[in-house]
């Protein structure tokens, strides 16, 4: 479904969402391009969604929208791309769907069940939420502006489904 790089050990991880369990794929950016391993996530029960890399911790981060059946309670999943082990996991108040890491140690969180979130990659403390947008499936962190977007199709303002791009100063955590 999606994809991160790492470009420090080299290494591409891909989202199989559609699969049963759904896993990741590592995959070597060096040829012949072999696939080095894959990670399972049998308590996965809504797919897997967008990976991101850190440069900071050497880390990935990937949204798990659901697990075990509870609708509303995701995670999301650290995982080491050298071990192809998940080394800790932060429990989100949402489904958690897109993903992007921020210039400080910090993630945004596209929920696609609710407003979307700010949240510590190295605590998994709860920074900020946001009610003014949410119900995002993909959002994307720009180094040029600072800013957060997210592309929040389903958004609801006032009970009516109202698609907007919703933009976040990544610095002040507020929204613009």
């Amino acid at each position: 479904d999606e994809m991160a790089l790492d470009p420090r050990d080299g290494i591409v991880v891909v989202a199989n969402d559609a699969d049963a369990p759904p896993f990741l794929s590592f995959i070597s950016t060096t040829a012949p391009y072999n696939v080095l391993g894959t990670l399972p996530f049998s308590n996965a029960t809504n797919g897997l969604e967008q990976p991101a890399w850190s440069p900071r911790t050497g880390l990935f981060y990937l949204s798990v929208p659901e697990l075990n059946h509870v609708v509303g309670q995701g995670e999301i999943a650290v995982i080491d791309p050298n071990t192809r082990a998940i080394v800790k996991t932060f429990p989100v108040s949402c489904e958690p769907a897109g993903l992007a890491l921020g210039p400080e140690n910090e993630a945004f969180v596209g929920c696609s069940d609710g407003p979307v979130q700010v949240i510590n990659i190295r605590s998994g403390a709860h920074i900020r939420s946001f009610p003014q947008v949410g119900f995002a499936d993909e959002v994307w962190f720009n180094p040029g502006d600072g800013h957060f977007f997210s592309a929040s199709g389903n958004n609801v303002v006032n009970g009516t489904p109202t698609p907007v791009l919703g933009v976040i100063d990544a610095q002040t955590k507020q929204f613009d």
